[in-house]
């Protein structure tokens, strides 16, 4: 009996205690207001995280409302020079609270919003970002955490990130809106720069959307070196950029090369995105990235490439069982690949899509400068240019075909 009595208090003793709720809710008039229950529940974002931080980790439940309050420190008490919610490891944010849940299941974070507002949250200025989530120079990183069920607005980054700036971390992003944000650079909603912290999962975005957002590259979300990313379930529109207004994405394909690791995109929708230059629903510059089961649609580009999808040296990118629908742009309105582009598009339905500013070629698909496309049980059909209405193959270009549908397309051109 001895011996399992000594066996119990050792198991006890190795085990990781059970990480604490802490409650924050806006319109709580606790006092003293310890974060420990919703009777007594913090006011503020960033006093749970720091209390749960410094117990260790554990969840962040928040009841809905705007949390706009000002935050002039980041966790340990250094001045925060960005008004930035600043999140830590090991740390799950979860909103869409009432104030009387037991479990988060119980919560509905549709009906009680909950909004991280950055619009004045840096000295009466726009935070830049609104939500940070930043690793460090030495590649120490951060992970395993989590926010769900939140709005994020009113960011104003002159960097990257008007949003969420994401910078050598590991975050699930998920259940949440991302709207209204701006990046002087790149990545107006989120910017995921090197989003996988060394021993953590990579980083997830799952059932969001993600819409009213403006920067250079990137209106809705910039990724550079994305190693294994996943975005999911989301939509992207109405967002707006030089290059890339739903997504731009760079430089994945280094990873792809050393480890087989490339940026995954399932089942989102990408509507309404609009680029000045190129790339009005997604830019891939350098990129191995899968896309599946994903749609397109009426995206544009103001004169440039590439209305749904612009290539540029990308390889071996795959799109795959997608419908990229009545995008337009002066060349490729559909899809233009660039810059020795090694895709696979297969089982996607590329349809009514149109390359109608003057001169323009490739309606449905537009491939240039040394691309090689391999197209699979695709189906092309009401496209229409002045050239090349279903496809345009130009310098060098050379598709490979295979039982693939062309129809109904139209060129203008005699």
């Amino acid at each position: 009996m001895r011996h399992l009595s000594l066996i119990i208090a050792l198991a006890l003793a190795s085990s990781p205690a059970c990480a604490r709720t802490w409650y924050v809710d806006k319109a709580s008039t606790a006092s003293p207001a310890d974060g420990l229950s919703w009777n007594t529940a913090f006011t503020t974002l960033q006093e749970a995280i720091n209390a749960a931080t410094d117990d260790g980790g554990g969840d962040v439940w928040v009841a809905g409302g705007i949390y706009n309050e000002a935050r002039p420190f980041v966790p340990g008490g250094e001045s925060n020079d960005r008004g930035s919610l600043e999140m830590v490891s090991n740390v799950h944010l979860y909103g869409g609270f009432s104030g009387n849940e037991v479990t988060v299941d119980d919560r509905d974070f549709e009906s009680n919003e909950t909004i991280i507002d950055g619009s004045t949250s840096l000295g009466g200025n726009p935070a830049g970002p609104v939500v940070a989530v930043l690793g460090d120079s030495q590649n120490r990183g951060k992970g395993n955490m989590t926010l769900d069920g939140f709005h994020v607005t009113g960011g104003m980054n002159t960097n990257d990130g008007g949003g969420m700036h994401v910078f050598r971390a590991s975050i699930l992003i998920r259940n949440c809106m991302i709207y209204g944000n701006e990046a002087t650079n790149n990545g107006g909603g989120i910017a995921l720069n090197e989003p996988e912290a060394f021993d953590f999962d990579p980083s997830r975005i799952e059932n969001c959307s993600i819409f009213d957002n403006t920067g250079k590259n990137g209106g809705g979300i910039f990724v550079v070196f994305s190693s294994n990313a996943v975005i999911s379930d989301t939509t992207l529109s109405r967002n707006f950029a030089m290059k890339g207004a739903g997504l731009y994405e760079s430089s994945s394909l280094q990873f792809y090369e050393a480890f087989g690791e490339r940026l995954t995109i399932e089942r989102c929708h990408f509507e309404r995105n609009e680029a000045d230059i190129d790339g009005g629903g997604a830019y891939l510059f350098q990129s191995a990235a899968i896309i599946t089961g994903t749609t397109f649609v009426l995206n544009d580009t103001d004169g440039g490439k590439g209305g749904g999808i612009f290539l540029d040296n990308s390889y071996p990118a795959r799109i795959i069982q997608c419908e990229i629908l009545r995008n337009d742009s002066f060349h490729g309105g559909g899809i233009f690949a660039d810059n020795d582009s090694d895709a696979t598009i297969e089982r996607t339905l590329i349809g009514g899509n149109g390359a109608n500013f003057g001169s323009g070629s490739g309606g449905g698909i537009y491939a240039d400068n040394g691309s090689s496309l391999t197209l699979v049980n695709t189906v092309i059909t009401t496209n229409d240019a002045h050239t090349g209405g279903g496809m345009f193959n130009n310098a060098d270009s050379n598709p490979t075909i295979t039982h693939c549908t062309f129809s109904e397309n139209f060129a203008s051109s005699t």
